[in-house]
């Protein structure tokens, strides 16, 4: 699989694509699983609401975001995968 060019997606994903690291995407996405799944279980419960600075989001509300970020493009690839040629909704 190659990585997209520009024009292939919309420019406010541009540099979200540039942070994917080169190489192979199932095993980067494996890899990413592993290291989060090995990651939690180290986290204490004192740290779940910390904020390092006011205003700032807690580790539970990243947690929080990264999950509902995976449900919205989970749901969005399906209706591609379906062929679904409703409009989605843009994602800015």
């Amino acid at each position: 699989m190659k990585r997209p060019v520009q024009g292939e997606y919309p420019d406010f994903y541009d540099a979200y694509i540039k942070l994917v690291p080169e190489g192979n995407i199932q095993n980067i996405l494996a890899e990413q699983q592993k290291a989060v799944e090995d990651f939690i279980p180290t986290i204490q419960d004192s740290q779940v609401d910390f904020r390092y600075a006011p205003g700032k989001w807690s580790l539970k509300e990243v947690f929080g975001h990264i999950i509902d970020t995976e449900r919205i493009m989970s749901y969005k690839l399906l209706r591609i995968a379906r062929g679904d040629k409703t409009p989605l909704a843009d994602s800015k």
